[in-house]
């Protein structure tokens, strides 16, 4: 994330760049936030995959988490939105290519 964000402030220091809206409420407004159905898909020592619902207004959004286990905590290292099959580290890594 950090990469996109100097990617854009060299690039596109005048437009919205590639975060134009929050990822975790898919959208640029909230109403109603929630989550539900959360669920370890499958775990290892420094691995996980977590299924969730986000809900925003009257959307839901099925979403991935895939999680790495380093400095003594879990820490998400991609988020794909299943429901829109967007991988946001993939579309991250070919952004800033």
């Amino acid at each position: 994330m950090e990469k996109v964000s100097n990617y854009d402030n060299m690039n596109n220091p005048d437009e919205l760049g590639f975060f134009d809206g929050d990822y975790w409420i898919m959208g640029q407004d909230f109403g109603d936030l929630s989550i539900s159905d959360v669920e370890v898909i499958k775990m290892d020592d420094k691995n996980a995959t977590v299924s969730l619902n986000l809900h925003n207004f009257s959307n839901t959004i099925q979403v991935l988490l895939n999680m790495k286990y380093e400095q003594n905590d879990w820490f998400i290292d991609n988020f794909i939105d299943k429901t829109n099959d967007y991988n946001w580290k993939k579309e991250m890594e070919d952004y800033i290519k």
